[in-house]
């Protein structure tokens, strides 16, 4: 989204850790989606968690807004 903010924490760790990944909602902040995934391969391992994410509903269970998923 135009003027949105991502933020990439990242450190060495053991290969058992997950990375998890959120979505907040735009309008109320409130968390829409959050999804731990124990990630090897970049290229193979992020694409199905964000699908997942983008195939869902993205309502927002505080306010009811609809995540714009891709944007």
């Amino acid at each position: 989204e135009p003027g949105s903010v991502g933020l990439v924490v990242e450190k060495v760790r053991p290969r058992d850790v997950d990375d998890a990944f959120e979505w907040y909602c735009p309008r109320c902040w409130a968390l829409v989606h959050r999804v731990e995934v124990n990630v090897q391969n970049i290229v193979a391992d992020l694409p199905p968690a964000f699908e997942a994410f983008y195939r869902s509903s993205r309502k927002c269970p505080q306010c009811g807004h609809i995540h714009p998923g891709k944007g």
